[in-house]
């Protein structure tokens, strides 16, 4: 019985590490700093499918157990399972085909690729399923959830988008099958990959609305009304900020329009006449105030 279990605790683990070692060569592929924006957004199509491999693990709950006991479709499906992530793995990871195939290359020294993140969409989900993963196998006293990375530390820099396309295609093919063993419904998915992509940056989302318009149009379109909601904030923000600015010149006058008057009518026997052209000075003054507070 005992060695039953310590079996059923390292196949869990033996699949969750294969996972993440595929998650892990998401992070291989870079593109140039100064790249046009076409590489930008074949990367966030790779990421498309590195959110769905995510989607799919969080749902099955591939590194969750209930009652010290996984879900039941995966320990029925296991060996195909391993298979698909064995495919994507191969892919991603390859050297030579990589090369010769997709339109990419060995990062050296004279490469300056981008340092920004290339995961806009996925971030959220992939660091939950890394803090989960630890997890995980901390409870299986399995010491896999505490070394680092296995995969390799070279780098791809993108440089054919066509080409590297057809790696894309492959790839979405082997996720789907993933979705095929074990079925989520769109509407899991969607809901999923709405949470991540409200959370993006507005100068991100335009590349993901443009990245998902072919495979995803719903995720597209998530990410056009993030857009319209985030300009709608915006817009509302600049008109609070122009009212509260108008508001303070309107005080500022008439504070100083105030003092001025008690203070020069005493000096000129009570004639407010001898105050008009100081007056008009004031006004100026505050018209330049709220001009500059708006620029």
């Amino acid at each position: 019985m005992a060695e039953a279990g310590i079996g059923l605790a390292a196949g869990l683990v033996t699949l969750a590490t294969l996972f993440k070692s595929c998650i892990d060569c998401f992070e291989l592929y870079k593109a140039a700093e100064d790249c046009e924006d076409s590489l930008k957004i074949v990367l966030v199509e790779l990421d498309c499918e590195k959110e769905r491999l995510l989607i799919w693990a969080e749902a099955v709950g591939l590194v969750q157990l209930e009652n010290g006991k996984r879900n039941p479709c995966i320990e029925k499906h296991e060996k195909v399972i391993n298979a698909a992530l064995e495919q994507i793995r191969s892919l991603l990871g390859g050297t030579a085909k990589l090369q010769e195939r997709y339109g990419i290359k060995v990062c050296d020294d004279s490469d300056t690729v981008a340092t920004a993140p290339t995961d806009p969409i996925s971030k959220n989900l992939a660091t939950t399923f890394k803090i989960a993963y630890k997890r995980f196998t901390s409870r299986l006293n399995h010491p896999n959830g505490n070394t680092p990375s296995l995969t390799m530390k070279i780098r791809w820099a993108i440089r054919d988008r066509a080409n590297f396309s057809g790696l894309i295609v492959i790839l979405k093919g082997f996720v789907d099958r993933l979705f095929q063993i074990i079925p989520i419904s769109r509407e899991v998915q969607d809901n999923m990959v709405e949470a991540d992509i409200f959370s993006i940056d507005l100068s991100e989302l335009r590349l993901v609305e443009a990245a998902c318009e072919g495979s995803y149009r719903a995720w597209s379109d998530i990410a056009s009304n993030a857009i319209s909601e985030r300009g709608t904030i915006d817009q509302r923000t600049a008109t609070a900020e122009q009212e509260q600015d108008s508001r303070m010149s309107s005080q500022f006058l008439e504070a100083s329009s105030t003092k001025t008057t008690n203070a020069e009518s005493i000096d000129h026997g009570g004639d407010p006449s001898s105050l008009t052209k100081k007056q008009a000075n004031i006004q100026k003054l505050a018209g330049v105030l709220h001009v500059h507070r708006i620029v």
